[in-house]
């Protein structure tokens, strides 16, 4: 109920500015004002838009409140989906090369760590000449130039200046934490 009478009186309020900006137009004066009318007509003009906010605001809060007494009816929907997507791909047991199961969280874990480490072992086959042969063949991305600049030290000053830009109270990478940490 009170946001009724609170629209309504917003209604009210840019009326009124309207009607008394429109009756110092069309005014018998017919557009030519005095300098007390003008500096009247810019005081009621710079109105307009403090009561468009005060508007805005209102309706902000309440489509806030609607929201809170009523919330949004597809979210149970999509929880619903998000959770059955999240169980269907969620691994519950693995199997080892000797076929035996495993269920238990730390197993798992034990089982892909040594699934990835036999994948990714040196078998000592190859040596350090030959893996270079097969890094020279593929393209370089950065040229040479750069590579020395990016591993060359950072100085105190270097870091100073990219602080100094950072916005406050926002993060500036994936981690989330803001700069002030």
């Amino acid at each position: 109920m009170w946001i009724k009478n609170k629209l309504a009186s917003i209604d009210s309020d840019s009326n009124s500015l309207n009607q008394a900006i429109g009756s110092l137009l069309t005014g018998p004066s017919n557009g030519i004002l005095s300098l007390e009318e003008m500096n009247l007509l810019t005081r009621l003009r710079s109105e307009k838009p403090r009561i468009m906010d005060h508007y805005l605001l209102t309706l902000k809060l309440k489509s806030r409140t609607k929201w809170a007494l009523h919330g949004d009816s597809n979210t149970k929907y999509f929880h619903m989906l998000a959770s059955g997507r999240r169980n269907q791909n969620t691994i519950w047991s693995l199997e080892d090369a000797k076929g035996r199961c495993y269920e238990n969280e730390a197993d798992l874990k034990d089982l892909d760590k040594a699934h990835f480490a036999s994948i990714y072992k040196d078998d000592g086959g190859t040596c350090i000449f030959q893996q270079l042969k097969v890094v020279l063949l593929y393209p370089r991305m950065i040229p040479i130039q750069i590579i020395s600049n990016l591993t060359c030290p950072i100085t105190l000053e270097e870091i100073e200046f990219s602080l100094k830009y950072f916005k406050k109270d926002w993060s500036p990478g994936s981690d989330g934490w803001p700069v002030e940490f």
